[in-house]
């Protein structure tokens, strides 16, 4: 069985996004062929063949998770030339042995980016940032909205915890006045009974 597994890692350089695929080729280890239920119980094996890198073009986005400026995003169109390497291969070219993190680019860097390698201009670079903000008042707003909700909903089962407490007090000052009744009437008809005697 095969799978293909993709990774976008953020080159040291800002000009350029790296997509990496793996073919992972997956297939059952068994010491005994003839147990069926080793088989089925066996983890499977792993093994990774050749990564894929593409470099994808960068463009205006319209992601809302930005604090300021105009969102950067991957373009559907990438570089035909693949670098295909085999796991080793790319290991040693990665010799550092880190994992690349991916840094937050600066809404100064974002522009000057956008404007300069991508050609996007100031007006659709602001159009963008209105588009953005308004996005992020709507999630605003629905947040807010929600935490209404849930104190609505708290106080509304505090209610109902209550007046169940009300309730069932109540039907014990019911059941003790009922005991009360029953007990003063034995003991006037005993105590009528005492007199005819």
């Amino acid at each position: 069985m095969k799978s293909i597994v993709s990774q976008l890692l953020q080159d040291n350089s800002p000009d350029r996004t790296i997509k990496t695929t793996a073919t992972i080729d997956t297939e059952s280890s068994s010491s005994d062929e003839d147990s069926i239920s080793e088989e089925l119980f066996a983890p499977p094996k792993v093994k990774f063949s050749n990564i894929c890198i593409r470099e994808y073009q960068r463009t205006l986005g319209d992601n809302p998770a930005v604090s300021s400026g105009p969102p950067l995003s991957l373009d559907w169109e990438y570089d035909p030339n693949e670098q295909i390497l085999s796991v080793e291969e790319y290991e040693k070219k990665n010799e550092s042995g880190t994992k690349k993190q991916v840094r937050a680019l600066s809404r100064f860097k974002r522009e000057k980016i956008l404007e300069e390698d991508v050609g996007i201009t100031k007006m659709e670079m602001k159009a963008s940032i209105r588009e953005v903000t308004n996005i992020q008042q709507m999630r605003k707003i629905t947040n807010e909205s929600r935490s209404s909700e849930k104190s609505a909903e708290r106080k509304e089962a505090l209610q109902r915890k209550v007046s169940t407490l009300l309730r069932l007090r109540k039907s014990e000052d019911k059941e003790i006045e009922k005991l009360w009744q029953e007990a003063r009437e034995k003991y006037d008809s005993g105590s009528q009974k005492i007199q005819a005697s």
